[in-house]
């Protein structure tokens, strides 16, 4: 019986310690959602020919945002990058998503 009171008690801290530690992610994402979406009202539309595109991005920037291809499955610099930090466009520079909200 002792044990079990102890192991309910230890699973009510575990549950407390993880939705604290969701709201602050909450609170933090919430702040970049804002700031992202000030960004995007004040953004105008980059009007570039495909030989300026070219010459601005790599091969495999072009062929994922201009020729709408996909980049391989683990194949890029940043599929296994943990730091802090917001991915931007390449394009336009424009905010797309914490990393802590990155896909695992």
């Amino acid at each position: 019986m002792k044990n079990s009171i102890q192991l309910v008690l230890l699973l009510s801290l575990f549950a407390c310690h993880t939705a604290t530690k969701q709201q602050d992610m909450q609170t933090d994402t919430s702040s970049i959602r804002a700031t992202m979406t000030s960004a995007v009202d004040t953004v105008k539309p980059i009007e570039k020919s495909d030989a300026e595109w070219k010459a601005e991005l790599t091969p495999q920037e072009y062929y994922v945002l201009r020729e709408k291809g996909t980049e391989r499955a683990f194949s890029g610099d940043l599929w296994d990058y943990h730091g802090d930090g917001i991915f931007v466009c390449a394009a336009c520079g424009l905010p797309l998503f914490d990393s802590h909200t990155k896909f695992e």
